[in-house]
């Protein structure tokens, strides 16, 4: 009909069904994209981040991000949709065992912060987790600090926070929107 506008007059016109078909590709490509297993990545500074969950039902199980160091140390957060936050610490040559005792202080702008029990997962010896949990007091440091050292019997790693900040907001907004 010329002169009509689009969407008016009958039930199912075409602005409807237009909107109707967005809304669906929109819901199905999130499903897709969680169930690929690395949901909707996002890139802020030099921090990758993705949404991750479970292939069979589509639930979004965790956000993470990481970011690789020149010293070929990647840096990982990872929050889960209970809001329990992880620090991971992994480097390719690293073989840990997954029963061993690996407490970390956490030490931000030369101030020690608290303590953490690190765990090495059997599928991933490379990779050590650092449980924060909900801790908001830890998170806020690290949304405003400019170096982050792990300190551990073996030694110590210096990270640089740059970009930290927006990144970790952008973790907790993974959660908050699905991805």
């Amino acid at each position: 009909m010329i002169g009509a506008r689009a969407g008016t007059g009958t039930k199912g016109g075409p602005l409807k069904r237009l909107k109707s078909l967005v809304l669906t590709l929109s819901i199905a490509a999130a499903l897709v994209a969680v169930d690929a297993g690395g949901a909707l990545a996002w890139r802020v500074g030099n921090w990758t981040g993705g949404a991750y969950g479970n292939r069979a039902t589509g639930q979004l199980n965790f956000c993470q991000m990481s970011v690789r160091y020149r010293s070929g140390i990647v840096l990982w957060f990872r929050q889960y949709a209970d809001y329990n936050l992880y620090v991971g610490l992994s480097r390719g040559n690293w073989r840990m065992n997954p029963g061993g005792n690996y407490t970390v202080a956490f030490v931000i702008d030369g101030r020690m912060i608290r303590r953490a029990r690190g765990r090495v997962l059997a599928e991933n010896t490379s990779r050590i987790w650092l449980a924060l949990g909900t801790d908001r007091y830890t998170r806020r440091r690290l949304q405003r600090g400019f170096n982050l050292t792990l300190v551990h019997n073996s030694g110590s790693y210096r990270f640089q926070l740059r970009g930290t900040a927006v990144a970790l907001a952008r973790l907790e907004r993974c959660l908050q929107i699905r991805g």
